[in-house]
This record gives C-alpha cells, structure tokens and sequence, in this order.
C-alpha cells in the first residue's frame, strides 16, 4: 500500500475534485482494486488492466515526445501501482494530469 505524501496528496486532491465518484472510496480497503473498478466496471479485471494501462501508457508516451509535453513530462512520475491506477482513472473519466502536485484537464 503507497502511504507516501505524493500518493495522499493526489488521492486527496482527486476526492477533493471529485467527491462524487469517491463518495464510496475506502482507504482502509484495497486501494489498487477499487482505482481498477472506477476505470471500467464492465470489463475482467485483467482485459481492463491492459485496455487501460495500454492506452494510458500510449497517451503519456506521446506527451513525452512532443507538443503537450507541459502537462507530464514521464510516465515513471509513477512510483506504485497505487499512483498508476489513480491517474488512469483520474485520466479517463476526468481526462486529467498530474503535474507539479495538481491534476490539470487535458485533452485526449
């Protein structure tokens, strides 16, 4: 479990953004699982981990390269899983980044 000051500082700063989607978020809970069900309920949890982290992975490396590089400059920003999770679901349902300690609309 990420119990680093970045991890809570996104987490609190997505929630905060976010209240509604996070209304039934439990931190004392699985924290990975229910980032993975937040993204796509329909899908198995395996399909779903690589459809989103496939395309998320995709979106970041194109940053990296060139025009929209302002809004993330490395996907390794990352360091859990925990992190990982939370800005894919931050990224598809709310088509945010994170950078410089804050999430920041983009577009897809």
């Amino acid at each position: 479990m990420d119990n680093s000051k970045e991890f809570q500082l996104m987490l609190d700063s997505a929630i905060t953004q976010h209240p509604d989607t996070f209304a039934h978020f439990d931190r004392a809970k699985n924290i990975q699982s229910q980032l993975q069900e937040m993204v796509e309920p329909s899908f198995e949890v395996s399909n779903k981990q690589i459809l989103a982290l496939s395309e998320f992975i995709g979106f970041c490396l194109q940053y990296k390269k060139g025009r929209l590089m302002k809004f993330t400059e490395h996907i390794d920003q990352f360091i859990t899983m925990e992190q990982l999770w939370l800005a894919v679901v931050m990224f598809f349902v709310y088509q945010k980044m994170w950078s410089n300690g804050e999430w920041i609309t983009t577009k897809r």
